[in-house]
């Protein structure tokens, strides 16, 4: 099972934890939704304090299975009021998975205007000032940071919209190529992460040897037209679907 990442964007400071219980089996928007609905007040305002901006890779995610890459934002949305889930390809989702990271948690709210990257790689977390990537685009983003760090990173991102807190900002990824082509773009959660001030980027390439990813290993070649984790009474592909609905 993996650990939970939360991150006090206040204090700029992080714990581990172990994937409690109630969560254990969870994945992409079932562990965003269930922990918003657990760790958030109904009543908070959306870019306040006390709401929490969250991703999770799918249960799937690490491994070779088909379309699971994708990954999973929530907040409580400052669009609807309510839940809110976005999810989107890129590169993030399979790093996060490989790290052993079953979610990460952004938390409480800064109180002055100065930005941070979150750096997260084999070697740990650091949070880095970010102030050269204020009022800069996501393309400008993404650019500054495959060049300072190498390509093949995964990065998370917020434009001039986002740093507004504007209702209909958007977050987006780093695809293949290092631009932001892929985006959480449903519910406004670019404005929350304007109000935690953070960006989030992933140091994954290469793996070492030896490194364990929280998904199990599986049978490199089909003995029964699917894996072995997805034996069941139904057909593989039913089951695989099955499986995949609730996390993709």
């Amino acid at each position: 099972m993996g650990k939970l990442l939360r991150i006090n964007t206040k204090q700029k400071t992080f714990t581990f934890e172990e994937t409690p219980e109630p969560y254990a089996g969870l994945g992409g928007r079932a562990l965003t939704s269930k922990m918003i609905l657990d760790e958030v007040p109904a009543t908070c305002h959306p870019l306040g304090k006390n709401n929490k901006l969250i991703f999770a890779p799918g249960v799937l995610s690490g491994s070779p299975a088909a379309n699971s890459g994708r990954l999973s934002a929530g907040a409580k949305s400052p669009l609807t009021g309510g839940i809110k889930e976005s999810n989107a390809g890129g590169l993030v989702s399979q790093k996060l998975a490989k790290l052993g990271i079953t979610a990460l948690v952004l938390e409480d709210k800064p109180d002055g205007d100065d930005y941070s990257l979150i750096k997260i790689d084999k070697d740990g977390v650091s949070i880095l000032p970010a102030d050269d990537l204020i009022k800069k685009g996501n393309y400008a983003v993404m650019e500054t940071l495959w060049d300072k760090y190498g390509q093949n990173v995964g990065v998370l991102s917020i434009g001039q919209a986002g740093e507004q807190c504007l209702k209909g900002a958007s977050i987006n990824q780093a695809d293949m190529n290092g631009r932001p082509g892929r985006a959480h773009g449903r519910g406004g959660l670019g404005a929350v992460m304007g109000s935690k001030k953070s960006r989030p980027s992933w140091w994954m390439t290469p793996v070492p040897p030896g490194w364990k990813s929280r998904i199990p290993k599986r049978s490199k070649r089909p003995t029964n037209g699917g894996w072995k984790c997805f034996e069941s009474t139904r057909s593989p592909v039913k089951a695989c679907r099955h499986w995949a609905r609730p996390f993709w």
